[in-house]
Parts: C-alpha cells; structure tokens; sequence
C-alpha cells in the first residue's frame, strides 16, 4: 500500500512538471524591441493596446504588421503572439460619441443616438475610428411628418469608412 502511494507521489510529481507550459498565455510577456514588451494574445497600434474588433484604420495608412511571438512559444504553434501595427502617420482617433457632438447639426439630446457604421449598426462603447479612414458622416434627425411611413425617434449617424468590404466567399 505504502509502495502504491508512492508511485502515485511520484506520477502526480511528473505530470506537474509537464503542466508548466499550461500558464496562460495572457499572462505571458513577449519582448517586442529593446524597450516595448507585451502581453501576448493582445494587438497594439502604435505600442498603444487596441482592441482591433472596434477599431477602424485607414488601410492606406498601415506602414507594417507584424505578429511576434516568444522564443519558448516558437516550438508551440498554437501559443499566442503579439500583433503590432505600425502606421505611416500617428492620425489621431476619434470616437462615435465624439463625431456627433462635434457636428454643426443640432440633435435632440433627449433621444437616443445610433451609430451605423458601413452598414453595421454599432454599439458606442470604446469603438474608436482613426480620422482620415472616414468617407463620410451623415446625421438623420427624428421625423414628425406624417406622410412619412417608417418614423424613428431617435438620432441616427451613418457613418462610411474607406475600408473595403470584404467578399463573403
């Protein structure tokens, strides 16, 4: 019995050494250059941390992209990375709410505010636009006229971005 819970020690010793590699790899940090490191599994812009699924860049601006991983991670090609982009110029970027209280147009404040952005109708928060990826913005304001048949109440900005879309196929 004392032999059994030995070998048992022994095999629950060697398969924690194996689970080192387990860590997360959001708790992993990836040297980038000489003085930029990073979280794995994160995208930055510029070395500023951007999450890429609510911001929109002028592909014309992109200078580079580049995906880096860490010397252990080279071996495991399913550990997480670090992408970094660079652009030609650091433009600023601008958020939704930011585009409509910068506009001449004069909105009802009490109404809500939708945001379609290319199309896709778009939830405000942290969404962030790089200013020179927009085409143009066009500010609907609520109707009152009855001959109309669809009346919304609420503000609608539609917003068209010089990113292309992408086939479905």
């Amino acid at each position: 019995m004392i032999r059994l819970f030995k070998i048992l020690f022994l095999l629950i010793t060697i398969a924690s050494f194996g689970q080192r590699d387990s860590l997360s790899d959001a708790r992993k940090i990836i040297k980038v250059s000489p003085t930029f490191f990073a979280v794995a599994g994160k995208t930055y812009v510029d070395i500023i941390e951007m999450n890429l699924s609510k911001t929109y860049l002028d592909p014309r601006n992109i200078k580079e992209a580049r995906y880096f991983k860490s010397e252990d991670a080279m071996l495991h090609s399913s550990s997480k990375g670090v992408l970094l982009i660079t652009r030609k110029k650091q433009t600023p970027f601008v958020s939704l709410s930011r585009i409509i209280s910068n506009s001449k147009t004069v909105i009802d404040k009490s109404l809500p505010t939708e945001y379609i952005v290319d199309g896709i109708v778009v939830d405000t928060a942290a969404v962030k636009i790089e200013v020179t990826a927009i085409k143009s913005i066009a500010i609907l304001l609520p109707s009152n006229k009855p001959e109309l048949i669809h009346r919304t109440q609420k503000n609608v900005v539609v917003l068209t971005t010089k990113i292309k879309k992408r086939n479905a196929n």
